[in-house]
C-alpha cells in the first residue's frame, strides 16, 4: 500500500502537490533529507514500517488540513480503533 500512494503521489501536478502538502517537492525533498534520520524506527517482530517518507507526507497532510479517514483510506493507516 506504501509503494502504491508513493506511485500517486509521483503522478501529483506540482499545483496538487503544492496544494495538499503546502510545500513544492524540492522543499519536501529539503526537509524529508533533515528528518529522516529521525523518522527511522526499528522494526519490532517484523512488523511493518512506514518510511520516513510516507510518515513526513502524512504529517504534511495532516497539518495541511487533511481528515483521519482520509489519510487511512489513501495511506492505509489505521485510527487504531
Amino acid at each position: 500500500l506504501e509503494l502504491m500512494a508513493l506511485q500517486i503521489i509521483d503522478r501529483f501536478s506540482d499545483v496538487d502537490f503544492r496544494r495538499d502538502f503546502r510545500m513544492g517537492r524540492a522543499s519536501f525533498e529539503t526537509l524529508l533529507s533533515l528528518v529522516a534520520p529521525k523518522l527511522w524506527v526499528r522494526s519490532i517482530h517484523d512488523r511493518f514500517v512506514y518510511s520516513p517518507r510516507i510518515k513526513l507526507h502524512v504529517t504534511l497532510r495532516w497539518l495541511a488540513g487533511g481528515q483521519y479517514q482520509d489519510l487511512g483510506a489513501f495511506y492505509g493507516i489505521s485510527t487504531g480503533r
